[in-house]
């Protein structure tokens, strides 16, 4: 077996290694428009006249550049999307300084043509971008406005998720944010979408970031900063379902000189409703629940980032990420069980009370080697949560005043996790490589009370879980051919993990570990500039939550209880993905996927006492297949339309027959359509409908058509203050609506949260230039001249 520390240590040194060349010189210069404009992130190729390689790089935000080479005769060209605007022959021997270059006005700032538009919607190698800047859909709105219409993203009821994944990670110009739930949407609502320049929606992530989950990420790309310019904006809305909500969050960015600080804080309380009705028809017994929450939300959050540019080579940041949310729930459970000899009623009444913590704090830096992309990116992460529960509840027999018994959970659960991130990109003539490693090292503590008098259950115990991942990778990407129609990208990640879980209590102790292979491969074909074919493979792993590997019980009523399970154990899914687009209008994707293991909480029933256990395991062998179509309108001025088809096929073998049943499979299928009318240039209204129609879904239960629809309208006054009304699930849904079978029952369910509101939103933007003395150089004219 290969000792992983060996591969480790090997890595670090190629990665040092990368960072010492031979004797080279350097070839810089400055690239401005007619106007003494910076051309930030302009198109440079140097070419080599002896060997006809071509080294790419790109001027920096100040119009810079810098590149060093070995000594020899070479071509200098100035490109922009397959344009040459400028040629010069170079015979290097020493270090040389072209001083200014200065090229026409059909170059911009920030390296786009003027009269060039960028598409919609395009294909990279290892990723779709949708950028957010060409849609008008997206215009006056915030950051889950802009996800709503991106192609693959669905958003329902104020929850994101990628079609045809499990999960989904977010980020932030390439850096995770480690928060979800009310804090991410919060954050994405404080973002507005006049300050995204796209979003990348990456379905098979690449060997740089983690396997874990059979999960997407979408990484959120803002517009850079302007230089010596801050900017703030106020949010604050207010949300009426059967119960009042209220939210408000404030923004403040910050640039100057080298200096670039961002911040955001969120505050959101009020009420929600929820109702969950189930029915269990046993053998000899009818079994039915209707149960009501009312639930308390108080949450706070923040983040604060910091970034500074040392020199043009060297930047160094930190970033913090921190909520506190104390939720509390109180429900009333009114069951009835009916069997032929007797009736009986039981009333449940309980109140949970909840705080939970998390801190999250990152330290990076940034190390350009050189100018034409030779970068090593370092990351230092660390979060801890902490979650406190404390249930109590009593239960009423048939209409009884007097509660038959007092019962009580308590639970804490804390958890840490210390990461450190090397990533390395190292482009070469041949080939642009990406290598790196990251250390992962994480522990978890729950400690568990409960005395259920109803059932006579009494326990106390501390599980202790730890788990260590260390990983590396490598990935190569290369373009194709003399007209680079063809692009390649093949990676490999590998990560070795050990686990120790420990019940103290009962001194017992458990041990494992595994190493385990994820390769990514990507091509892409682009036969002309209105068409782009692409095929992608990926492996990924899904390791249990840290709580679904808490073996305590949890008890939400005498009859019902919660519990992990220790010994539940990673899936493993690979995924294969064929994409096609037509302009930026049309996109076809075509996908399989296969899931070894799967694991998910099951609802073990008992015939003899009528108790429903919810436990983890692996329950299942999974395959799905599916086509999805989207369809962007926008001939129209006043009109844009997004149609998404979604069609499927899934199948699951049972491994825990006859739990659950031997197998189920059927197709699956939905459609989305959304439509933004704009009545001026700042006001426009729109809908968002989805419909789901029934289906057998791998998790082997069958749910049943459901139908969402939205209504906005949104305008801004003296291009400040946004104004948003909106309605939310006007035929009020349900939230799950399903059957299924367990151990024989069939088992009816459903469920609503309040998700049909009303809400009001206001959004106040504001911001100024920074003065800054700057001395002019007094010998421009000169220097121009040096041309």
């Amino acid at each position: 077996m290969t000792n992983p520390k060996l591969l480790l240590t090997a890595l670090a040194f190629g990665m040092l290694s990368g960072t010492i060349t031979a004797q080279q010189y350097a070839l810089s210069g400055s690239v401005v428009n007619s106007f003494n404009g910076d051309l930030r992130n302009t198109n440079l190729q140097v070419k080599n006249k002896l060997t006809q390689n071509i080294i790419n790089a790109q001027t920096d935000t100040s119009g810079k550049f810098k590149i060093f080479l070995s000594k020899g005769i070479y071509t200098l060209l100035i490109t922009q999307l397959g344009k040459k605007y400028y040629e010069k022959s170079i015979e290097l021997n020493e270090d040389l300084d072209l001083g200014i270059i200065t090229i026409n006005n059909e170059i911009a700032l920030e390296g786009v043509v003027i009269n060039g538009q960028k598409q919609l919607i395009e294909r990279k190698t290892d990723r779709l971008v949708f950028n957010v800047e060409r849609s008008a859909f997206a215009a006056g709105g915030n950051g889950l406005d802009a996800i709503t219409v991106t192609p693959g993203l669905q958003v329902s009821n104020e929850s994101i998720s990628m079609l045809g994944k499990s999960g989904m990670g977010v980020m932030i110009d390439g850096r995770i944010m480690n928060i979800s739930g009310d804090a991410l949407i919060s954050y994405l609502k404080s973002i507005p979408s006049s300050d995204i320049k796209s979003i990348e929606v990456i379905t098979n992530p690449p060997s740089k970031y983690s396997a874990e989950g059979n999960s997407g990420l979408v990484n959120i790309v803002l517009k850079k900063s302007r230089a010596d310019n801050w900017s703030s904006s106020i949010v604050t809305s207010y949300q009426q379902g059967k119960y009042a909500q209220h939210s408000s969050s404030a923004n403040f960015n910050y640039k100057k000189k080298k200096l670039s600080l961002s911040s955001n804080l969120n505050y959101g309380y009020g009420k929600y409703f929820g109702a969950e009705e189930l029915e269990i028809k046993y053998p000899e017994t009818y079994w039915h629940s209707d149960k009501e929450y009312r639930n308390k939300i108080n949450n706070l959050s923040g983040r604060l980032a910091v970034d500074y540019d040392i020199s043009k080579h060297f930047q160094i940041g930190a970033m913090y990420n921190g909520s506190l949310s104390k939720p509390t729930t109180e429900d009333d459970d009114w069951s009835l069980e009916r069997n032929p000899a007797n009736a009986n009623q039981y009333h449940t009444v309980g109140r949970t009370s909840r705080k939970r913590e998390l801190h999250t704090a990152n330290f990076h830096t940034i190390y350009k080697i050189d100018s034409i992309g030779k970068q090593l990116n370092m990351d230092f992460d660390f979060f801890t949560f902490k979650d406190r529960s404390d249930r109590n509840f009593d239960v009423f027999f048939n209409n009884s005043s007097a509660s038959e018994s007092r019962n009580q959970n308590n639970a804490l659960q804390t958890i840490n996790n210390y990461s450190v991130n090397l990533d390395m990109e190292h482009p070469l003539k041949a080939v642009k490589l990406n290598y790196g490693a990251r250390f992962s090292f994480s522990r978890t503590n729950n400690d568990l009370y409960s005395d259920i008098q109803q059932v006579g259950f009494t326990q106390q115990d501390l599980f202790k879980y730890r788990e260590n991942t260390q990983a590396v990778f490598l990935s190569g990407e290369k373009e194709i051919g003399k007209e680079k129609k063809w692009s390649a990208k093949l990676g490999l990640r590998v990560e070795n993990t050990q686990l120790e879980s420990e019940n103290v209590f009962l001194d017992n102790k458990n041990n494992t570990h595994y190493l385990k292979f994820f390769p990514t491969a990507y091509i892409q074909f682009k036969p002309t500039e209105n068409n782009t074919i692409s095929l992608d493979y990926g492996k990924r792993i899904s390791r249990p939550s840290f709580s679904n590997l808490n073996p305590f019980r949890i008890y939400s009523s005498p009859f019902s209880y919660w519990e992990g399970n220790p010994s539940l154990m990673p899936s493993y899914t690979h995924n294969i993905e064929l994409n096609y687009i037509y302009k930026d209008f049309l996109q076809s994707v075509l996908y399989w996927e296969k899931t070894d293991d799967m694991f998910g909480g099951i609802v073990l029933l008992n015939n003899d006492n009528i108790t429903q256990r919810i436990t983890q395991l692996n329950y299942a062998q999974g395959q799905t297949y599916g086509l999805r179509q989207t369809y962007v309108y926008k001939k129209k001025k006043w009109l844009e339309s997004y149609i998404t088809a979604y069609i499927g096929y899934q199948k699951a073998t049972s491994d825990i027959y006859p739990l659950t049943p031997k197998e189920i499979e059927g197709f699956f299928s939905m459609i989305a359509l959304s439509g933004n009318f704009l009545l001026s240039k700042t006001t426009s209204t729109g809908f968002n409908l989805l419909h789901r129609f029934p289906n057998k879904s791998i998790d082997m239960v069958e749910n049943k058509t459901n139908t969402l629809l939205d209504f906005y309208f949104k305008t801004k006054l003296w291009n400040k203050l946004g104004f948003v009304l909106s309605v939310n699930n006007i035929l009020k849904e349900y939230q799950f609506n399903s059957v299924s079978e367990r151990s024989g029952n069939r088992t009816y369910t459903n469920g609503y949260y309040d998700s049909q509101f009303i809400r009001l939103t206001l959004n106040y933007s504001f911001g100024g230039q920074i003065n800054v003395n700057q001395r002019n150089y007094r010998n421009q004219e000169e220097r121009n001249r040096t041309n």
